[in-house]
């Protein structure tokens, strides 16, 4: 009986075991995940001011989204220091949701700054992060490390954020600091394993309890410390090795899909068009099509494309950073006050000269970086003044170009207006004579022809000669109404005169 009583006993603790594990799969099973609202943020290629304007952008839409999880997959080598550290700083901030950064191949320089940022790290075994000694380009345009002082700088910006997070924060500032030297140390009393610097074990109260064990491989001897999966891990800066994004999903009670945020054909527009060389296309082309609009009566398609050009410059600028409501304002005062100088108060040249002084200003002001204190700010008003220099003086070559040929180019002498009845008239007759605005056939000008300005010329208007209005162009800027006026010169229907003294 005694055999059988155990078989009967071990087949009844089998079945319950058995139950027990169904029971505990079902309540696993049954059990809300971590995260309900998890997105996943993509950050590849070069960080610049664009990158973090994309972040700004992306952060904000996971929070009306409702986001308990933000996952930043990084993929990057670097790029700008500031944007990278405003990056990880804004990330640092972040109280309603938790963050990740997943490195799937490579988070170096800014790209490990946006790591930091983060509470948690997790990286496959063979991705790198680190190395993060900033680079500045000489006055050879050679590129050097930079110098102690904004070493300093990023290595104070980058401990206080590996403080927040509660990353080892020798460890942050030896990838920017290419001679501090890092060490793992054990506490005598609790076991503990970390890694510190000699210069943080001394600054502790309980430094004295803990034993330097060995150095981190890649710290000091003027290396800017970078680390791989595993050392990473077993370091403490990152929490665990994954091995693809499915990894990552299970780690953190994920199911289903992801909502990914990324770069957008939208962003690479913005990139296109930050870029300086097409700055200076528009610039250059929405001066010309004012120009054009001004100086050309009759055309107005030339108007609605230099407000396209200015528009479109303005906002790639606000979108990608650098340009702000000030800017905007500045632009448009210094319009205005032109617009007065030109219609209102001809002549007085306060008004132009202000107003010329702040479009230059708000134009520069657009485009320069906002770098705070990692770089020499006058360098980069007098780049981006350059630039905006550059852009006049290549306006001011086509403006004369235009004002010598504009009435013989076919395209602008088919653009112009014509006054009622000349589709009638043949092209012999339009060789031997002139239209008149009131539509009455009049004798043809000739150069050195007196005449009176019947309007302001502004430098167009209208201009009488022997009887009859004619559409003419002011050699300078600005003529009153009723001041003598002579032709110097005839290209087509354009007529240009000049002021006389009589």
């Amino acid at each position: 009986m005694r055999p059988s009583l155990c078989l009967f006993c071990f087949a009844i603790i089998l079945i319950t075991s058995g139950g027990n594990a169904r029971a505990a799969q079902a309540a696993e099973e049954a059990k809300e995940p971590l995260f309900k609202k998890p997105v996943r943020i993509r950050v590849e290629g070069v960080i610049t001011g664009l990158t973090y304007e994309f972040m700004k952008r992306q952060i904000e839409k996971a929070r009306a989204y409702g986001a308990d999880l933000i996952i930043v997959d990084i993929d990057s080598p670097g790029g700008d220091a500031q944007a990278s550290i405003d990056i990880a700083r804004d990330l640092a901030r972040i109280d309603w949701a938790k963050t990740v950064a997943y490195v799937d191949h490579q988070a170096m320089s800014g790209g490990a700054f946006i790591a930091i940022g983060c509470e948690e790290i997790v990286i496959l075994k063979d991705a790198i992060i680190g190395d993060a000694g900033p680079i500045v380009q000489g006055e050879d345009s050679l590129f050097r490390h930079a110098p102690e002082k904004i070493v300093s700088f990023l290595a104070t910006a980058v401990r206080g954020i590996a403080k927040t997070r509660n990353h080892p924060t020798a460890l942050a500032e030896a990838m920017i600091d290419k001679n501090l030297e890092v060490f793992f140390f054990r506490n005598t009393k609790t076991g503990e394993t970390s890694c510190y610097s000699d210069a943080e074990i001394a600054d502790m109260e309980d430094g004295k309890d803990w034993e330097k064990v060995k150095p981190v491989f890649g710290s000091g001897g003027g290396r800017f410390l970078t680390l791989h999966g595993p050392l990473a891990v077993e370091t403490k800066l990152a929490a665990t090795n994954v091995t693809g994004w499915e990894d990552v999903k299970k780690r953190f009670g994920i199911t289903g899909d992801v909502p990914l945020y990324r770069e957008t054909e939208l962003d690479t527009f913005l990139a296109i068009l930050n870029l300086p060389i097409v700055t200076g296309l528009l610039l250059v082309l929405g001066f010309i099509f004012l120009f054009i609009e001004i100086y050309a009566p009759g055309i107005s398609i030339f108007g609605i494309l230099s407000g396209c050009c200015f528009v479109l410059f303005f906002w790639s600028r606000f979108l990608g950073g650098t340009a702000d409501w000030l800017e905007i304002l500045l632009f448009v005062g210094g319009v205005a006050c032109v617009a007065i100088e030109l219609f209102l108060f001809p002549g007085v040249a306060i008004f132009g000269i202000m107003g010329f002084l702040m479009i230059l200003g708000g134009l520069t002001m657009a485009i320069v970086p906002h770098a705070g204190d990692l770089t020499n700010q006058p360098d980069l008003i007098l780049q981006s003044a350059a630039t905006v220099g550059s852009s006049v003086i290549v306006f001011v070559v086509a403006a004369v170009v235009l004002a010598r040929f504009l009435g013989d180019i076919p395209l602008f002498r088919k653009m112009l207006l014509q006054p009622p009845g000349t589709e009638s008239t043949s092209s012999s007759d339009r060789d031997s004579e002139e239209m008149t605005s009131s539509g009455f056939v009049a004798v043809p000008l000739l150069p050195n022809q007196e005449g009176m300005t019947r309007t302001p010329l502004r430098p167009s208007g209208k201009a009488r000669f022997e009887g009859n209005d004619y559409d003419v162009v002011a050699e300078g800027s600005f003529i009153p109404q009723g001041k003598m006026v002579r032709v110097i010169l005839i290209q087509g229907n354009r007529i240009v005169v000049r002021e006389t003294n009589a």
